[in-house]
């Protein structure tokens, strides 16, 4: 999905995207103001084998909120990747709330990996640092603006 804007739904789970067994691209995409009563604020994405991905490309999923975990996205045995850019502090996943559970940003489980690139996981409107959850390490890791870094089943570095 290129160029998009998705905002105000809600759903059981992922009230924008529940993936399954697929991939997805949001490219210049903006997911905000998204609840889900169950988990993945914006994107729920499970799959029972390898080789599904998200890709979160100079996007921006922010202010979504998941009743459970993963507050902008629920991630189960996906590869996740997020690539922002240096002269914008708002091409990332920052911002979101998981009200009953981990992960107010990002919650991995399963064989999930993470790959940000320049990924701003910061909230712009008050500098708070975003959230990953890694269901592998039951750890939440903090990151800023233009993060690079990666999560696999050993926890983020």
């Amino acid at each position: 999905m290129t160029d998009s804007s998705f905002h105000d739904n809600e759903a059981a789970n992922g009230a924008v995207l529940w993936v399954s067994a697929s991939s997805a691209t949001f490219d210049g995409s903006a997911l905000f103001d998204n609840v889900s009563y169950g988990s993945g604020g914006a994107i729920y994405a499970y799959s029972s084998s390898s080789g599904q991905s998200v890709w979160i490309v100079d996007s921006a999923l922010y202010d979504n909120v998941a009743y459970g975990s993963g507050g902008g996205g629920m991630f189960d045995a996906t590869g996740l990747y997020c690539t922002g850019n240096t002269t914008s502090d708002t091409a990332g996943v920052f911002g979101n709330e998981a009200i009953g559970g981990d992960g107010d940003d990002i919650y991995l489980s399963g064989a999930s990996t993470f790959y940000a690139t320049d990924c701003d996981l910061a909230d712009p409107s008050d500098s708070t640092s975003g959230e990953v959850y890694s269901g592998y390490t039951d750890t939440n890791y903090s990151y800023d603006t233009d993060a690079t870094f990666q999560c696999d089943s050993a926890g983020c570095l």
